[in-house]
């Protein structure tokens, strides 16, 4: 790790390099300032070289900062050295009193490198997208938006392709999509849930999971039986498909 700064009356400058390992390389060069209880980063270039792609910034982004509230200004990041089809986009503002709204955009984002990243060893794979608009505040905010991952893969084993659209409120998190086979040509099985989850952006969340009932239901006529052999040890098969509904009920602690 190569560390650069310079600081002098509340402002300064910042260049950052990390060598994780093998050819991975991220490099950030950033301003700022800092006054009490507010200031702001200027992300001037930041550049995320795995070992597969590179993500780079497209253009210079604000992150602001005042009491407990937050505001990002154009945060781009796109794969292939910033002229491939992946991207991240994040703007908006969620302030600590007054409502606000946020956008989150991730297209064609490869997963397992970003895990890498986050120094996360869950062996998942596929291509993110993720749509999501947060409105209200950090501590109670409201979402809405949809997720897809597609050419899914758990320890190596392919999944179907996962559609689902959520909605979050008052500490409840609602979904309703579908499983279909990996070109998207066939529904495999539905799903639906309510979840009970504290999805707020707080400086401190003691515990994610909260109590109150938890309701998931996925039915279908061709379930693929080869990834539920990856998450059940006694279940022995590996091919074929199953049709039928599992309903789950009850708590988080007491399902």
């Amino acid at each position: 790790t190569h560390a650069k700064a310079t600081y002098h009356s509340g402002t300064g400058d910042l260049a950052l390099e990390v060598f994780p390992g093998d050819t991975a390389a991220y490099r950030l060069r950033a301003a700022y300032t800092l006054r009490t209880d507010e200031g702001e980063v200027r992300l001037q270039d930041v550049n995320l070289h795995f070992d597969s792609t590179a993500w780079n910034s497209t253009r210079e982004s604000v992150i602001r900062w005042r009491n407990k509230g937050l505001e990002i200004d154009s945060l781009e990041l796109r794969s292939n050295n910033g002229k491939g089809q992946g991207r991240i986009f994040v703007n908006g503002e969620m302030p600590d009193r007054d409502p606000g709204r946020l956008e989150v955009r991730v297209d064609s984002l490869r997963v397992a490198p970003w895990l890498t990243l986050l120094q996360s060893n869950l062996p998942v794979d596929g291509i993110a997208t993720f749509a999501a608009t947060i409105e209200g505040t950090r501590a109670a905010p409201t979402m809405h938006g949809s997720v897809r991952l597609a050419r899914a893969s758990y320890r190596a084993t392919p999944f179907p392709e996962i559609r689902s659209e959520f909605t979050y409120d008052d500490r409840r998190l609602h979904f309703e999509g579908n499983l279909t086979q990996a070109n998207g040509a066939s529904q495999l099985a539905r799903m639906k849930g309510d979840l009970p989850i504290d999805l707020s952006l707080r400086d401190s969340v003691e515990k994610r999971t909260i109590d109150g009932p938890v309701v998931i239901d996925i039915e279908g006529d061709s379930i693929p039986l080869g990834p539920v052999a990856e998450f059940v040890e006694e279940f022995s098969v590996h091919k074929g498909e199953a049709r039928g509904r599992i309903g789950v009920r009850g708590s988080w602690n007491q399902p």
